[in-house]
């Protein structure tokens, strides 16, 4: 079961989240920057909650949202950027202008450890950061059908549409190695990056959700939660409890999103 006074904290969030997106409808007109602190706002909620379920006050939990792009084209329009995205852990082989990408969107990032609306502190280096994910139609699996030929976390939870967590950010290297079909170029490249201390000292574990709207259709992209220390929602009761009950906030998460891309596509 979830922790005692879970609920009540569940509506209160909920509550100033629905607010927030339904003040981008009210009829007055909005700025993009608006938008960007509803969504900072409901980032912020389901990092307070992923903290209350986990029972770990003394830990600092964030969230953020990357965005799915077919290619670096299309988001160097959408971002009205000549420069590359920051693509990390991809084969040496891999046509880099060509394959589809999780992007992590700079201004759409919270924490625990700051007041709801404001951008995550610890994320401010993090530019442009973006996973590769198999174009659409293509096979998640190694030909005999045992290891993933997508990497864990954001791109595998893309791929899949479902939540997952990982409760040692320092072994996901170990797992590509042990449950995926990559390089040890690449795994290495991974037991690099969460061994940095500016990086392990702010992501210990982590947990990923697709983002999918109320209305269907194709998620958009997926919710990052991480927390500096280990064993986020790793327990029994995450699967089925926690990101059943986060879901309404995905939905939410979708519809001020899709409000964010159609701003920008008018500019």
């Amino acid at each position: 079961m979830p922790p005692r006074d879970f609920v009540a904290e569940f509506a209160k969030f909920y509550s100033q989240s629905h607010k927030a997106v339904q003040a981008l409808d009210a009829g007055s007109p909005v700025s993009k920057e608006d938008i960007q602190a509803a969504i900072r706002m409901i980032l912020h909620s389901i990092a307070q909650l992923a903290r209350r379920f986990d029972a770990a006050q003394q830990c600092i939990y964030a969230s953020n949202v990357m965005l799915y792009w077919s290619s670096v084209e299309q988001w160097q329009k959408h971002a009205n950027a000549e420069t590359m995205p920051n693509i990390r852990f991809v084969e040496l082989e891999a046509a880099l202008d060509r394959i589809p990408l999780l992007i992590l969107e700079d201004s759409l990032t919270a924490s625990t450890d700051c007041q709801p609306g404001d951008l995550d502190p610890a994320m401010r280096g993090v530019a442009n950061l973006a996973l590769p994910v198999p174009a659409e139609g293509r096979n998640g699996r190694s030909e005999d059908g045992r290891r993933w030929r997508v990497l864990p976390g954001a791109p595998l939870t893309f791929f899949t549409q479902k939540s997952n967590s990982y409760g040692n950010a320092g072994e996901l290297g170990k797992w590509c190695r042990e449950r995926g079909d990559f390089s040890e170029s690449v795994a290495s490249q991974i037991d690099q990056y969460f061994g940095q201390d500016s990086v392990r000292n702010v992501i210990g574990s982590f947990a990923s959700m697709p983002i999918k709207s109320s209305l269907g259709g194709n998620s958009i992209g997926v919710l990052n939660l991480h927390s500096n220390g280990l064993e986020m929602l790793i327990s029994a009761g995450a699967p089925s409890q926690f990101f059943p009950l986060a879901e309404p906030f995905t939905s939410l998460l979708a519809d001020a999103l899709q409000k964010l891309l159609k701003f920008d596509e008018k500019d």
